[in-house]
């Protein structure tokens, strides 16, 4: 397999790794399991990757793995997997330190086993463990990771939540406020409508951070137009999602009124798998860990960066719940593209694509105009002593400003209290609690509602009171405009 990735073999000791020349991987009988249970096809895993660290050097794989560096302190580097075509593999590699890789190889038989338990369905995905000693004397070895990329399609913004509040703004407040103009899907329709540019190309996008590699995932940015892809450009629809202000924060989401617009089965789904995800971190005294959320206009998704998941994934039941971790399976023949500019109004377009994005495991919104992309990153950092002493220390100075209460907003909490924060967040300002609780088909428990009761003063900004009123109260006309047209519509099928 490529780099020895994707193949079989007797598996080593775990912490000591079975080596073939200049690489070593760990625990290959382990991630076997993970990848069986997560219904990924070994030939198509093994393919997706280069067969010796010497051939990352020559021009095909140079094409095919888009390197990105990370915003935040680690400066990791991450690689994003793109198949001979352009299309993404659904795989990404991360460098990871020598302490992430021992903390990932302590925990990984519990990890297999939650992974097995649930049968795949987990928003926690690491597929292999490996290393690379470079070529000069003395070198150390270089770790990395093998995970899943949980944003396939370029998206239009993207989060990296905690529920903490402490240093977690990635954007200045000016820039809350500051318009940068970009062609917009409405502009490309008229223009293609125009003589004067018929047949001309579309602007690529502009404004601060376009292109730029993203904190959490260089799938999130994608580098190259369609044509360095060795695709064709006609392969892009309106004006194409881009992330111009990189990775946001907690402040951010909470500062537009952000929530995920969910049908009930889905926020039902999400939840469970949060639920269950954030209990095995929390009983292997993890923390630090994120949720990761990007959302993709449906207009604006790129055909080419999507690839039929039969290539990557063994038989899968089609049907299969989209946010369950295990994508459903693709149509066996792409939809045909519309018209470079054009909106997606043609209803079985958009169900074609729609379905696509599902398979790539995209969540779609109720308004079906947007999709989620959801997945739990940055898990390699257990709780120590260094924690406690942070936390201690930063109590402190939170009690010599007189601001004791914002010293819930640090990172640095044991995992119990990390746990139950995160999840409060999530319910409380994410999912909603709308159709969550127990009296209302949910499985919200009251030990969850009391650690939502413990938590919110951290998230309640009464500043933005009025504008979340309206957002909220926008969103519930065009949902009720929604259904009244879905309604509409189905008389007139029936009539026909």
């Amino acid at each position: 397999g490529g780099l020895g990735i994707g193949g079989g073999g007797a598996d080593a000791d775990v912490q000591r790794g079975e080596t073939r020349g200049r690489v070593r991987h760990y625990a290959r009988l382990d991630f076997e399991a993970i990848r069986r249970a997560c219904r990924i096809d070994p030939q198509q895993y093994a393919i997706a990757f280069p067969q010796a660290p010497e051939a990352m050097l020559g021009p095909d794989w140079q094409r095919r793995l888009a390197e990105s560096v990370s915003e935040g302190a680690s400066g990791c580097f991450f690689y994003r997997v793109r198949h001979a075509d352009g299309s993404d593999s659904g795989f990404l590699v991360k460098q990871i330190t020598a302490v992430e890789k021992r903390t990932l190889l302590r925990i990984l038989p519990a990890y297999r086993e939650h992974v097995i338990s649930r049968r795949g369905h987990t928003l926690l995905h690491y597929y292999g463990c490996h290393s690379v000693r470079l070529r000069w004397v003395a070198s150390a070895r270089i770790y990395f990771v093998v995970m899943r990329n949980f944003a396939p399609v370029s998206p239009y913004l993207v989060f990296d939540l905690k529920g903490a509040t402490a240093n977690r703004r990635a954007l200045a407040s000016s820039s809350l406020f500051r318009f940068e103009p970009a062609e917009s899907s409405v502009a490309a329709a008229l223009g293609a409508l125009s003589p004067t540019r018929s047949g001309s190309q579309s602007r690529p996008p502009s404004g601060p951070g376009a292109g730029s590699g993203s904190a959490a995932s260089p799938a999130f940015h994608d580098e190259l137009s369609g044509q360095a892809h060795g695709t064709s450009p006609h392969l892009q629809v309106g004006a194409r999602n881009s992330n111009h202000y990189g990775t946001l924060r907690d402040w951010e989401w909470m500062d537009v009124a952000m929530s995920a617009e969910l049908a009930h089965e889905d926020k039902l789904r999400l939840f469970e798998q949060l639920s269950g995800d954030s209990s095995f971190l929390c009983a292997q005294h993890v923390i630090d860990y994120s949720l990761l959320v990007a959302v993709a206009r449906v207009a604006d998704v790129r055909y080419a960066e999507i690839r039929p998941a039969e290539s990557r994934y063994m038989s899968v039941t089609p049907g299969a719940p989209a946010s369950s971790g295990v994508p459903a399976a693709f149509p066996r023949t792409p939809p045909r593209p519309p018209a470079r500019g054009r909106f997606l109004l043609d209803p079985l377009e958009r169900a074609r694509v729609l379905r696509m994005l599902q398979a790539a495991g995209g969540v779609v919104s109720r308004d079906r105009q947007k999709v989620y992309f959801v997945g739990i990153i940055d898990v390699l950092s257990q709780h120590s002593l260094r924690w406690v002493l942070q936390q201690q220390a930063l109590r402190v100075l939170y009690s010599l400003v007189c601001r004791s209460a914002a010293a819930d907003g640090i990172t640095a909490l044991p995992p119990a209290a990390y746990a139950e924060r995160f999840m409060a967040f999530v319910v409380s300002e994410v999912l909603g609690t709308d159709g969550l609780t127990a009296t209302e088909g949910g499985t919200l428990t009251a030990r969850q509602l009391e650690g939502i009761e413990r938590w919110k003063h951290l998230w309640i900004r009464r500043r933005h009171g009025l504008l979340r009123e309206r957002i909220e109260s926008e969103r519930a006309d065009l949902t009720m405009r929604i259904a009244e047209l879905e309604l509409v519509i189905e008389r007139l099928r029936q009539r026909a």
